[in-house]
C-alpha cells in the first residue's frame, strides 16, 4: 500500500474530526453577564432569571415599556431542539428549596425539566421543544417561591413605585440577597434529561465525585464537544505513528 495515501488519509480524518468538534460548540449562545436580571419580575413571588422578553422588560413598543437591555439576541437562539441553560446561584440562606425551570415560548410548544435548588451550587436547566428552537420572544429560568422565601417580593418592595423605578427597585431588592453568575446557554439536539438536584455548597476543601446535577454516561446529554476532541488526539497519534513508521521503512 502506498504509504503516502495511508497518512493523506490519515491527516485527512484529523481535519474532518476537528472540523466536527468546532461545529459542536457552535450553539453556543452569547450571554452578556452584565445585563443579566433577576428578580420577582412578575410580581407572583417567583425569582425570575430573564434573558429577553418583548413582553416584559426589554420590550420595545408602546404598551410594554423598554426597562433593560436583553442579555442574549433572541434570534441567536437557534440550532436544534434543546435549550441548556448552566448557571450559579450564591447568597441563599441555608436550608433553601425551591423549583426551578426554563421558560420559553416563539417557535414551538415543548417541556421544560423542574430542578430541585438546595442551596448555594452550580444548576443545569433544560428545554426539550417539540420542533427546533428558531428565536424567542421570552426566555427565562424561573424559580418558584424563591422571593416570598428570601423576602423580596414585588409587593412588598415595589408597592409605591411604578414603571421602570419599580423595576429597578426590584431587581436591585433581589441582587442584594443572591447572585447569579456564569450563565451558559446552548441549542443542540436530543431529550431531556433524568431530572436531577444539586446538593448544597458544603466544605470547598472536598472535591464532589462527579457532577451530581449531570449524571455521567446519559446518552441524551448535549454534545459539548469534548469527545470529539477526544477522538481528533487519538487521530493525531494514529497519524503520528505512521509517519515514524514511514521514516523507518525509507
Amino acid at each position: 500500500m502506498n504509504m503516502k495515501k495511508v497518512l493523506a488519509g490519515a491527516l485527512a480524518s484529523v481535519m474532518a474530526v476537528s472540523t466536527m468538534a468546532v461545529c459542536a460548540s457552535a450553539a453556543d449562545i452569547a450571554v452578556d453577564q452584565s445585563k443579566l436580571v433577576w428578580g420577582d419580575l412578575e410580581g407572583n413571588g417567583n425569582v425570575r432569571l430573564e434573558f429577553n422578553n418583548v413582553y416584559g422588560p426589554t420590550a420595545n413598543n408602546e404598551k410594554d415599556k423598554k426597562f433593560c437591555e436583553p442579555s442574549i439576541d433572541p434570534a441567536s437562539v437557534t440550532g436544534g431542539n434543546l435549550i441548556t441553560v448552566t448557571l450559579t446561584i450564591a447568597g441563599l440562606p441555608d436550608n433553601t428549596e425551591a423549583k426551578g425551570k426554563i421558560g420559553y415560548g416563539f417557535s414551538t410548544t415543548g417541556k421544560a425539566a423542574v430542578v430541585d435548588i438546595k442551596g448555594n451550587g452550580t444548576y443545569t436547566f433544560e428545554y426539550q421543544g417539540d420542533n427546533d428552537i428558531n428565536g424567542a420572544e421570552w426566555f427565562s429560568v424561573d424559580f418558584t417561591d424563591l422571593a416570598k422565601t428570601l423576602g423580596i417580593s414585588q409587593e412588598d418592595v415595589a408597592k409605591d413605585l411604578e414603571g421602570k423605578e419599580a423595576f429597578d427597585a426590584v431587581v436591585a431588592a433581589a441582587k442584594e440577597k443572591i447572585t447569579i453568575s456564569d450563565v451558559k446557554i446552548s441549542v443542540t439536539s436530543g431529550e431531556l434529561s433524568a431530572p436531577s438536584t444539586q446538593e448544597p455548597a458544603g466544605d470547598t476543601t472536598t472535591a464532589p465525585v462527579g457532577d451530581t446535577n449531570k449524571p455521567a454516561g446519559d446518552k441524551n446529554q448535549p454534545n459539548t464537544g469534548v469527545e470529539g476532541v477526544a477522538v481528533v488526539a487519538g487521530l493525531a497519534v494514529l497519524a503520528a505513528g505512521a509517519i515514524v513508521i514511514a521514516k523507518k521503512r525509507k
